[in-house]
């Protein structure tokens, strides 16, 4: 057999071609999959800040804790080597709650598309205990 006779015999046969299409889309479907993913848990812990700084900020508007206990209660719920911050602050008669983290804690795949970026969340509300005990 000639050699243009096995490369045409070679080019007519399609067995293994599924295989090669399988491996060639195979590595999109996992990035699709990771980004997906890192979509998911971005969004479930900005949730869980929210949340956070919601009951940071309730628990010093009711003086039932101090801008201290508030800002260790929301550092309690991070990592010991965490690089997220919590602030609590009082003015004109608003208590303020603000927490940033870095994407780079929470993603698990896509940590190369998310560069410097963090989660924030911040929440304001009236300071009853002051408005209380002004009246």
């Amino acid at each position: 057999m000639s050699v243009f006779k096995r490369i045409r015999a070679l080019l007519r046969d399609r067995e293994g071609s599924t295989t090669v299409e399988f491996a060639l889309w195979l590595p999109i479907f996992f990035m699709i999959f990771g980004v997906a993913t890192d979509a998911a848990l971005l969004m479930h812990r900005q949730t869980q800040l929210i949340d956070m700084a919601r009951t940071a900020s309730r628990q010093v508007s009711l003086g039932m804790a101090t801008q201290a206990q508030a800002e260790a209660f929301v550092m309690s719920h991070f990592a010991p080597d965490s690089a997220g911050a919590a602030t609590v602050s009082i003015a004109d008669g608003y208590v303020n709650a603000s927490i940033t983290m870095p994407f780079s804690e929470v993603v698990i795949f896509s940590f190369f598309l998310t560069g410097d970026s963090s989660l924030n969340a911040s929440i304001t509300m009236v300071n009853e205990a002051s408005a209380s005990a002004s009246s």
